[in-house]
């Protein structure tokens, strides 16, 4: 809170006179004495502010990396996420690691109740941020973020900042955050599989590093003749390798785990894939879909895209 007097909370009276302290009684005196704490009130004047602004237990779409711990996508890629980010790099340390990054950022995005996206790391950015600090003797070495590395179409970061900018399209259209329905089919340990719903969507993540599964029967709540694929976390324009068809329909059948209906989907390994009810997106979601270009943007559209809003701002701003 930038308002000067957000630190007097709690602290009013005292401070407006100590003889409100004697209200306490000796024991509360000597209580408080010893149970002051500047960093006590630091948190619980935090998570006041996190309640407030509907982003308390939010669960981050990174590791938290302010005091010089790894970046979500480095713990996952490795060295290799310094030297092998070209599109035409094959290196499969980047491809596995990149593949887990996106599916884990959907499952993350699924579950949660908001999204808390930390500046930079969107992009899958490589290096941790270390602010200024007694530890690092104030340095500003690793104080900013690349941004050049996302606007570089060469690179594959250009898929990871676009595929962060389209689960916020997609929620934009969907509202799947704010629904309140939110059911796990199937979470199997062994399978390495989580088939939940969410919303008016079927969400299948399979993270099993090798295995992938053809017709795997999962029971969901969604009727109609058929359930189509929305997006999934392999398409190429996300830096995948397009093992599901496009829009693909799966026809619905009879209950199963318990839900009223199923239907037999693909899923390959270190995949996430959304599907919906084909009728229901005729009816509910298609005009809105249609009409939101980044739902059908490629990575490079993304970033011709940025190039322009952006020097449409400094053109404004000069």
């Amino acid at each position: 809170d930038p308002e000067p007097g957000s630190i007097a909370w709690g602290c009013c009276e005292i401070l407006k006179n100590f003889e409100h302290s004697r209200w306490m009684g000796s024991r509360g005196r000597v209580t408080a004495a010893f149970s002051f704490s500047w960093d006590s009130i630091a948190t619980q004047t935090a998570e006041i502010y996190c309640e407030q602004t509907c982003r308390h237990d939010l669960p981050p779409n990174c590791t938290n990396a302010r005091k010089g711990d790894t970046t979500m996508a480095l713990a996952l890629v490795g060295p290799a996420l310094h030297a092998h980010m070209a599109v035409f790099d094959d290196d499969p340390n980047v491809a596995n690691g990149l593949a887990l990054w996106r599916t884990l950022r959907l499952l993350l995005f699924v579950v949660a109740d908001g999204w808390l996206s930390f500046m930079g790391n969107e992009f899958a950015h490589p290096d941790e941020v270390d602010l200024p600090r007694p530890a690092n003797h104030f340095s500003l070495a690793k104080n900013f973020r690349r941004w050049n590395l996302a606007d570089d179409v060469h690179l594959k970061f250009k898929h990871c900042e676009f595929f962060e900018a389209f689960l916020s399209h997609w929620e934009n259209v969907f509202g799947s955050q704010s629904a309140r329905h939110l059911f796990v089919v199937t979470c199997s340990e062994e399978e390495q599989v989580v088939v939940l719903e969410r919303g008016d969507c079927l969400v299948a993540i399979n993270l099993h590093p090798t295995q992938s599964y053809e017709g795997f029967h999962t029971g969901c709540m969604y009727s109609g003749p058929e359930m189509q694929l929305l997006f999934d976390t392999d398409e190429e324009r996300f830096g995948g390798f397009g093992r599901l068809t496009a829009r693909s329909l799966h026809p619905v059948l009879s209950g199963k785990d318990s839900r009223p209906h199923s239907v037999k989907l693909y899923l390959p390994s270190r995949t996430g894939a959304v599907y919906v009810s084909s009728h229901l997106f005729d009816q509910r979601y298609a005009a809105r879909w249609d009409a939101d270009p980044v739902m059908h943007f490629t990575a490079d559209d993304f970033v011709a895209h940025l190039a322009t809003v952006k020097a449409e701002c400094m053109q404004a701003i000069s």
